[in-house]
Order: C-alpha cells, then sequence, then structure tokens
C-alpha cells in the first residue's frame, strides 16, 4: 500500500509505507517509520508480525511481538508479551512483564544465587582465616 491510506477492520497488511492510519488491531508484516496506527500511535521502527493496539508509542521492537494498553517501549527483543502499560527500557527475551513494572535490567535467579553464594563463601574462608590466626 501506497502512504496515505485508510484500512479499517482488521486487514493482515504485508508492506506498508509512512504516513499510514491503521485501526482495529491489524496484523503487519512491514511497516516503515513515521506510521499513525490505530488513535495517534508513532511508531518509529517495527518489524514482521507485530499486532499493536490502544496508543503505544514505539520506538523499536522486534519481530512477534504483542503489545497492548498504551506502552511505551523504547527496546524490546524478540518474543515478548507486554501488557498493561509498562514502561520498558530494555529487555532480552522470553520475558513475561505485567502489572506496570519499570524495569531496566533483569538478572535471572541461577545468577543471583551464584552470585550471593561466592560472596557467603568469601565470608566463611576470612571469618576462618581470622579464627585461626587468633
Amino acid at each position: 500500500m501506497s502512504s496515505g491510506q485508510l484500512v479499517e477492520g482488521g486487514e493482515q497488511i504485508s508492506c506498508m509505507s509512512s504516513g499510514q492510519l491503521v485501526e482495529r488491531g491489524e496484523q503487519i508484516s512491514c511497516m516503515s517509520s513515521g506510521q499513525l496506527v490505530e488513535r495517534g500511535e508513532q511508531i518509529s521502527c517495527m518489524s514482521s508480525g507485530q499486532l499493536v493496539e490502544r496508543g503505544e508509542q514505539i520506538s523499536c521492537m522486534s519481530s512477534g511481538q504483542l503489545v497492548e494498553g498504551g506502552e511505551q517501549i523504547s527496546c524490546m527483543s524478540s518474543g515478548q508479551l507486554v501488557e498493561r502499560g509498562e514502561q520498558i527500557s530494555c529487555m532480552s527475551s522470553g520475558q513475561l512483564v505485567e502489572g506496570g513494572e519499570q524495569i531496566k535490567r533483569r538478572y535471572s535467579v541461577k545468577g543471583f544465587i551464584l552470585f550471593w553464594y561466592f560472596h557467603f563463601a568469601i565470608v566463611v574462608v576470612l571469618y576462618r582465616s581470622i579464627l585461626f590466626k587468633c
């Protein structure tokens, strides 16, 4: 489709150029920057397979995103499911985010346990060395 089109009713669109107005939950596989999508969204970059609703402002998203509820997202990798107005700066793949969290970085549980395990081990070694010196 060329620019300036008005599209309604859940169309599936394979490629659109900038300046489009798209409504009612279309699935768009390719969009260029500066799109206007359902209720005034400003989108600078989206890759294939996006479903965008409810006034999101999105600067960069990779493929396979499902975005709802007015999220402002600066950078997301693939496979995210985002709901309820989250503001997210950067997330890696496979995260599930709900309830308005503001997230900059997430650590794994395994990494957290290993971090505290090594700190505890260092404290034990220091404590034992002090006891043996006395």
